[in-house]
């Protein structure tokens, strides 16, 4: 496993300045710092069809490891509703926000909490009529809306279609396009006001933020995240055939993010060790 770089992400340019860093020294940052991490195509690969990932037991023993303790502050970010993201990381009860924003677990124990109205149905039949008629695999989470398109067909720009299926109500919304997926959400309910939300827990609060992601220069709420003095760490988008153009080869890689994981892992069970006074 080579050590990448770490793109560091302020608020000049695209995203902001560029620090190299490795994973080794992002993990040696685990004691002042609140680690917000994407799943789809960042701790998991993308695959043709959502539910057809591939998720490493070792990533799931890690996650684990993590969500049994208090001492690193860790969180997964994911468009997935957290219902459907816990059936592929079984025993893992960990801070998350799910729905690209609109549900939320505070901590280990707490329920998923949820954050924003249902969709209309009528929105989402409209939407989906837009989906299917371009090949598009449609998954309706209840609180927002995400349409894959076709590796083949993944730069096509089906924007001005989907705001017009949204009709009067399209101010409401957000529709944006996250390597091959459009993802409509209500306006007020994104990744970033929910990360926003979660830093002013008690095990969060005072912490650096981190957010790792393959969406880090497509979601424009994340934007909140250097404005609190935290950092953007981008993910290339990768797939089986398909390598994404649009990051450089210093972005990291979802292997990247799973050392980074195990680096974690291995530190909390260090901290237990000594503190159970286990040689």
């Amino acid at each position: 496993m080579r050590s990448a770089p770490l793109n560091t992400m302020g608020e000049t340019g695209t995203l902001g300045t560029v620090c190299s860093r490795t994973i080794e020294e992002l993990a040696e940052r685990h004691k002042d710092s609140a680690f917000l991490v994407d799943f789809d195509g960042t701790m998991v690969d993308l695959a043709p069809h959502p539910e057809k990932i591939d998720v490493p037991l070792e990533l799931v023993d890690d996650l684990q490891t993590i969500a049994a303790s208090d001492d690193i502050p860790f969180a997964i970010v994911s468009g997935r509703p957290l219902s459907k993201l816990e059936k592929f990381l079984p025993g893992v009860l960990i801070p998350s926000i799910g729905s690209g924003g609109a549900e939320m677990r505070s901590h280990k124990d707490a329920p998923i909490e949820q954050l924003a109205p249902p969709l209309p149905p009528h929105l989402r039949k409209e939407a989906h009529t837009v989906g299917k008629k371009h090949g598009c695999f449609f998954e309706d989470k209840e609180y927002s809306l995400s349409f894959h398109l076709p590796f083949t067909h993944m730069d096509d720009d089906l924007a001005a279609e989907f705001a017009a299926s949204l009709g009067e109500n399209r101010l409401d919304f957000i529709i944006r396009k996250v390597g091959r997926t459009y993802e409509i959400l209500q306006s007020g309910f994104t990744k970033g006001a929910a990360i926003e939300r979660l830093m002013r827990l008690p095990a969060f609060k005072d912490r650096t933020p981190i957010y790792i992601g393959d969406d880090v220069q497509m979601d424009e709420s994340l934007r909140i995240i250097p404005k609190m003095g935290g950092v953007l760490v981008p993910v290339r988008f990768m797939h089986h055939r398909v390598k994404s153009k649009r990051l450089d080869d210093d972005a990291f890689s979802s292997d990247d993010v799973r050392k980074l994981v195990s680096l974690l892992a291995e530190r909390v069970s260090r901290t237990h060790k000594r503190h159970s006074g286990i040689s």
